[in-house]
């Protein structure tokens, strides 16, 4: 019996942490927001991002420094890239690491003609869709 009741607390606390995920999902209204709790300088939401860019959402997990940022471009600014990022084509990139309510769910996609698509050595990956004023950021 005692066997018994070992393996079920066991197995109760294996379920407990396989539900435990170390993703984080955040809102922020403004790049000052995101920057005063910490996401700008944890690397989750970019430091090259204009100080007037609003509405950002982004999800990052921890264990894997994987991250995904959503934001709106300011008003009649285009958006200056790293200079390590070049344009390319929505197949060259890799696949977000998840999914989130606010990810279009075709980025990337080949064929695409919405989006402008640039890799950079250090910021991962980059997708701009200036009709609706979004940019998007995976790594």
């Amino acid at each position: 019996m005692r066997h018994l009741a070992r393996c079920i607390g066991v197995a109760g606390l294996l379920a407990l942490l396989a539900g435990c995920s170390d993703r984080q999902d955040n809102h922020y209204a403004s790049y000052e927001e995101a920057k005063s709790v910490g996401a700008v300088e944890h690397g989750w939401v970019p430091d090259w991002l204009p100080a007037d860019t609003g509405e950002i959402d982004e999800a990052h997990d921890i264990d894997t420094n994987r991250s995904m940022v959503r934001f709106a471009l300011p008003d009649n600014k285009t958006l200056a890239l790293p200079l390590d990022c070049v344009s390319t084509l929505p197949g060259k990139l890799n696949k977000p690491f998840d999914t989130a309510s606010w990810w279009p769910a075709v980025l990337p996609s080949p064929g695409d003609t919405v989006h402008h698509y640039y890799r950079c050595v250090d910021e991962g990956q980059v997708a701009v869709d200036e009709l609706h004023g979004l940019g998007y950021v995976w790594q």
